[in-house]
């Protein structure tokens, strides 16, 4: 195919040359058929934009991974290509916000993501002699508890936390957040069974 004077602009700024339009009829298993008129475009994945998400009404559930139609309330899951690495670009250069995330790329790191260490320095807490300090386990509520085992088993997964073996202990309590969430408002130590 020819090259047309349509060019399409990628996160990074890149142009993105197109060769011509493409009409398809596509199946997103949400019971109803999606017609389109495509750019055919020099990219390795296929993409749909937001023009298409908008006309026909269909949302995008990054946190469940699916697709969900507006119209007809069904949802499907969705595929995305990975990214190597996680980040926020801007489109346009040399704007405040652009030169704040360059001069500052851990803004943009997800929660939990390993960052390396820009040292060797090794932290101990010395303790006094004596009898280990422990207080008696408190049972929680069953959404607090299926919530602080989630949360944990993700710091754990993320490499932010890791199991104790030490002998201290601390009762885990935990407050509501302002969007109906729970935190923990002590964390030192707790082991959850």
């Amino acid at each position: 195919m020819e090259r047309t004077n349509y060019d399409l602009c990628a996160a990074t700024g890149t142009i993105i040359h197109t060769y011509g339009w493409l009409p398809l009829s596509l199946n997103l298993d949400l019971r109803r058929e999606f017609t389109w008129r495509f750019a055919v475009a020099d990219v390795t994945h296929p993409i749909i934009g937001v023009d298409f998400l908008s006309h026909f009404g269909v949302l995008v559930d990054c946190r469940n991974n699916r697709i969900r139609d507006g119209v007809t309330t069904l949802s499907a899951p969705d595929s995305a290509a990975d990214a190597l690495i996680p980040s926020v670009k801007t489109i346009s250069k040399n704007t405040p916000v652009d030169n704040l995330l360059t001069e500052f790329p851990d803004l943009t790191r997800p929660a939990g993501v390993q960052r390396e260490v820009p040292h060797n320095t090794v932290h101990h807490i010395r303790t006094v002699p004596g009898p280990r300090e422990t207080c008696q386990s408190r049972r929680l509520a069953p959404d607090q508890l299926a919530n602080s085992k989630t949360e944990f088993d993700a710091m754990l997964r993320g490499g932010t936390a890791r199991r104790s073996e030490s002998s201290w202990s601390s009762a885990l309590h935990i407050v509501p957040k302002k969007d109906n969430g729970w935190r923990p408002s002590n964390v030192r130590q707790c082991d959850i069974d």
